[in-house]
């Protein structure tokens, strides 16, 4: 979950000729997406899809993710700042 997101936002900043750099920037800054996982999962499991066990996983990532994102991006743009 949390590489597939990291690399969809990378893959679609590089479609529109951002540079590697500002790639990696924006594929982190699309990491945090609480709310539509959690929709789709909670959705998911209520159709019967997804276990409680999934759902758990699923939900944690999703916690994860909200969390490091804008820790990650905060770190690259320093990052980017001293380049």
């Amino acid at each position: 979950l949390i590489v597939s997101k990291l690399v969809s936002g990378y893959l679609g900043a590089k479609l529109v000729q951002l540079s590697s750099r500002q790639a990696v920037m924006f594929g982190v800054a699309t990491m945090s997406q609480l709310t539509t996982t959690l929709a789709a999962a909670y959705s998911a499991n209520a159709v019967g899809l997804l276990d409680e066990t999934l759902l758990t996983a699923v939900v944690f990532l999703s916690v994860i993710t909200t969390f490091s994102g804008p820790l990650l991006l905060k770190w690259f743009f320093q990052k980017a700042k001293t380049a």
